[in-house]
């Protein structure tokens, strides 16, 4: 089996780091999202799914901030 050099198992260690903050800070800011969304604070929910796409696009979270945006029809 090959084996990779210092300088590439290094890169692929930052890389690992970097990914899992990504996943955190999503996490976070969807789970802020819920909370907000769930206290009837639409504006703050959106903020937060919005800062989450940000971070990492996420269909079905862009579609919940549309739905959200979209005044219920009476």
């Amino acid at each position: 089996a090959a084996r990779i050099g210092p300088g590439t198992e290094a890169f692929f260690v930052s890389l690992k780091t970097a990914t899992a903050k990504q996943v955190d800070l999503f996490t976070k800011l969807r789970s802020e999202g819920e909370v907000a969304e769930k206290e009837g604070n639409t504006k703050e929910a959106i903020a937060k799914y919005s800062a989450a796409i940000e971070v990492s696009p996420n269909a079905a979270l862009s579609a919940k901030i549309e739905q959200l945006k979209t005044p219920p029809k009476k």
